[in-house]
Order: C-alpha cells, then structure tokens, then sequence
C-alpha cells in the first residue's frame, strides 16, 4: 500500500469530497438568493439558479458530489474552480472561501504522484481478474461472456433502462479483453509492448471501474432510505450522475456503437429535464451536508445576498411608485 502510494489517496479523496461540498453549499445558497435580469415587464428579476446553464453547472457537480461522499471513491475534483467561476466576481473575494479551498486542495492532486500510477494500477488487477476468467476459452465463449457483462450491468431508473448502458462498458472493449488473453500467451517483452498499446485504454477501465463503484454505493444509499420523498430526489440525483457521465464520454459509446445517435441525443435532453427536477430541492441536498455558518464562513452564503436584494427591490419599487424612475430605454420618451 505504501510502496505504491495508494494509502495517503484514500486518506485525500474524503477531504476533496468533503470540500466540493461546501464549495457546492456556498454555490448554490448564493445562486438561490443573486438575481439577475428581469423579463423587462417590470416582474422581479430571476435568480441565478433558475436559470437553465446555472443549473446545468452545479447540479451534475451536486450529484457527483453526493456520489464521490456515499462512494469515497474518487480524487480530488477541480469542483471548486468551478463554484468560484459560477459565483462571478464574489467567487474571487477571499473572504467567501472559494478561492482559499482551491488553493489548499489543488496541491494534493498531484501530492500523491501521478494518479495515473493509480489508475494503471487499478487497471493491472482488473486485467489480472480478466484473464483469469478468460483462461482457456475460445472467441465464442469470449463473446458470450462479454455480452453477459453488458447485459447484467444495465442503468436502471427513469429513462435510464431505455438508454441501456452499463458504466463497465466504458473504456474496457471486448477487444481490450481480447488483448488480455493474448497477452497471457506472449513473452515478456511482447507481453510489455502489448500493455504499453492498450495503456491509455486500460486507465480508462480503472477510471469507469471507480465510476461503478461510485453509482452502485450511490445505489446502495438510496435503498436503505425509507422517506419516499427523500428516496425519489436522490434517485433523480442519482440518475443525473450516471447520466453526466455518458454525456462526458458520448464519443466513445457512439464509436463503439453503444448509443445510436438518437439515443445521444436523449442523453442530453434527460440531463436537462434532471436539472430542472432537482432545482427545487438543490437548496436542501446542499444543506443536507450539515454545515452551519461556522463551518462555512462564507459572507454570501449567511443570508446577507438576500437581504441585498430584498433592499434593492423595495428602494426601486418606491422609485418607480414616486414617479422618478429613470425611463427604461425600451420605452423612450414621445
């Protein structure tokens, strides 16, 4: 464990979870209380957070969040660059926290060394198992034995059994198991040069293996919570996690004729309808986190943002009522 520095990244991948969601508390409280633009029909102006890309930017990070902390599975994530970026210019002020967090955590992405060094290494036991499974059979049983992982790895969920892809397929081919037997049968050199061609693939499976583990904890969580209410929310956040990543990877199950084009374009339209499923409830699965404001110590995630707005709003409603509003350039003066 130590030789191969797997220990201090099990001790990293809590605190990195752990600092997305504050980072993602902060975002979102802050995206729940901002407004931004109105209509231009004199209605109040919207927040943040009901606009459509504000949510596709933090609620799939929400939903990995959620499944990096039931998992504790995953590195550290760059999830707080982006909550500084989706909180505009209050995310660079140091005194709302965004800025320090990225700048305690980033040094731990490579503290550790390369975590590629652990990928592979994941990938090397994924490929020992393989091949052990794999001893003595021929093509047919190869195939037979690919199509039973496909088929027994299925998505399940709204929308999700219909798109019918399993997180193992990504990255690990049956060619890729192809190549494993033939490895087993090659001398130590060729054997090298064989595991040097397929490396990136390989790192790829280790990457979609920690992604299974994540979904099926995810899953595991959800099962073993008895509210309905509470079950359907973090189902729908469960499904936009698993959903996010075959849109962060759609190349590849289009190339390897996982997903028909059609199929693609589900992928992106479901995400969408997700985000706007979960707005209601991203106030509360943030806060679920259990962090109260000595925690936070974040000024624009303690309410005074709303107290801003509600000011904003009474002293421009008062404007216009005296009469002395400026003249909206829409409707110049005759």
């Amino acid at each position: 464990m130590l030789g191969t520095l797997v220990q201090g990244r099990v001790s990293l991948d809590g605190a990195a979870a752990w600092a997305s969601a504050i980072g993602l508390t902060i975002a979102i409280t802050y995206g729940n209380q901002r407004r931004q633009f109105d209509s231009g029909s004199g209605t109040p102006e919207v927040t943040l957070l009901d606009y459509g890309k504000h949510q596709r930017r933090l609620l799939p990070r929400l939903a990995t969040t959620y499944a990096e902390i039931f998992a504790h599975d995953e590195f550290l994530q760059k999830f707080d660059g982006e909550s500084r970026e989706a909180c505009g210019g209050q995310g660079f002020l140091f005194e709302n926290r965004l800025v320090g967090l990225r700048a305690d955590l980033d040094v731990y992405v490579t503290f550790e060394g390369d975590n590629n060094v652990l990928l592979q290494l994941v990938g090397k036991r994924l490929l020992a198992d393989y091949a052990r499974q794999f001893k003595g059979k021929d093509a047919k049983q190869l195939a037979a034995f690919a199509v039973g992982q496909t088929a027994g790895k299925l998505f399940h969920g709204a929308g999700l059994r219909q798109l019918g892809q399993a997180v193992t397929d990504l990255g690990w081919s049956p060619t890729s198991r192809g190549g494993c037997v033939r490895a087993s049968k090659l001398s130590r050199d060729d054997a090298a040069a064989l595991f040097n061609e397929n490396q990136a693939e390989l790192i790829e499976a280790a990457r979609a293996h920690g992604e299974l583990l994540q979904w099926e904890a995810f899953t595991d969580a959800i099962n073993r919570i008895g509210d309905d209410d509470t079950r359907q929310v973090l189902t729908w956040l469960r499904d936009l996690f698993g959903l996010q990543l075959i849109e962060k990877h759609l190349a590849w199950y289009l190339i390897n004729g996982r997903l028909s084009a059609q199929r693609a374009a589900a992928v992106s339209s479901y995400i969408d309808r997700l985000c706007a499923r979960l707005r209601p409830h991203a106030q509360d699965l943030v806060e679920a986190f259990g962090y109260g404001p000595e925690h936070i110590r974040a000024s624009i995630a303690t309410g005074v943002e709303d107290d801003r707005q509600n000011e904003a709003a009474s002293y421009y409603a008062a404007l216009r009522a005296s009469g002395n509003a400026p003249v909206p350039e829409k409707k110049p003066g005759k």
